[in-house]
This record gives C-alpha cells, structure tokens and sequence, in this order.
C-alpha cells in the first residue's frame, strides 16, 4: 500500500519546510522500492523482474541522497540516528536462549482496515488529512 503525503504548506514553519520535504521524499521512494520489489516478485517476466528490481536499486540510492540531505538540515534526526545504531548493536550483544532462537512468529489473521485504526497524521503539524 502506498502512503498518503498530504501537505499543506501553510501549516508548516518556514524553517521545517525543507525537513518536511526531505522526510516526504523519503517516503515516497520508500514506497517505490516497495512497489518495484512486490511486482517483480509477482511477475513471472524474467526480463520485466530485472528491470523492476533495478529500478528498485536505483530508488535505494534516492534514499540515500535524501537522507544524507535531512541529516545536513535535521542536526537532531543525525544524533538520534547514532543513537538508534547504537541501541541496535546493544541489542545484538543480549543472549537469546536457544530454543527462541527460530520460535515461527505468531500467525496474524486479521488486519484491522485502515478506518478501524487512529490515524496518527492528523496530530503532525503540517500534515492536512
């Protein structure tokens, strides 16, 4: 499912204009690698899967500019991503007992629809839904 960005530059501070578009590029090619990786997992085209899954590289990269662009204009989004990375690898050093190791993840059979869920945009400055 693909996100939903909805602006509305008039309730964005001039100074978090540029963050806020950094943040929705970010999504947006998110939701493309997404999108290019699920279709080429669904087509049974060899050719057509490779260029999807291309594509999707090309994407990846993408992020990566956007990113390396919010964390120049986000100096407190670059510490928390230390920060993050820093819990991660702590994380790897807590022992796991053995029989947890490959517990099966419990089974979901029911999602709930997206009008049976809060939605947390509308508490987002600038975010119009």
């Amino acid at each position: 499912m693909l996100s939903k960005i909805p602006l509305n530059v008039e309730k964005i501070n001039r100074e978090d204009i540029d963050k806020e578009i950094l943040r929705a590029a970010l999504i947006a090619e998110l939701d493309a690698i997404n999108l290019y990786e699920q279709m080429a997992a669904l087509t049974t085209n060899e050719h057509i899967r490779m260029v999807l899954l291309d594509v999707a590289k090309e994407e990846k990269t993408h992020v990566g500019e956007f990113q390396a662009l919010l964390l120049e204009e986000d100096k407190e989004q670059k510490s928390e991503l230390k920060v993050g990375g820093q819990e991660v690898e702590e994380m790897k050093t807590i022992a796991v007992p053995q029989e947890r190791r490959h517990e099966p993840r419990q089974k979901i059979t029911k999602y709930p629809m997206p009008s049976q869920t809060e939605d947390r945009r509308s508490e987002k400055p600038g975010l119009d839904v």
